[in-house]
């Protein structure tokens, strides 16, 4: 799996505002605000959905190789 560093930093600050974006949606279907949340929380909350963009862009990378 590739790891956040491996990957240029134009991407790396791309999947973090996708992260963001998505941990704010989350907060807000869940009723809540981002002031209900430590700045260590949504740092944590952030790099999960760091880490599962990644995964994702990881699985598409192996899945487009092998059709070819």
């Amino acid at each position: 799996m590739a790891t956040l560093t491996k990957l240029p930093r134009p991407l790396r600050q791309k999947l973090r505002d996708k992260a963001i974006d998505k941990v704010r949606q989350d907060i807000i279907h869940a009723g809540r605000h981002e002031s209900d949340y430590s700045d260590a929380d949504l740092a944590f909350l952030i790099g999960e959905k760091e880490k599962e963009h990644t995964s994702e862009l990881q699985s598409r990378l192996c899945t487009s190789y092998a059709v070819f």
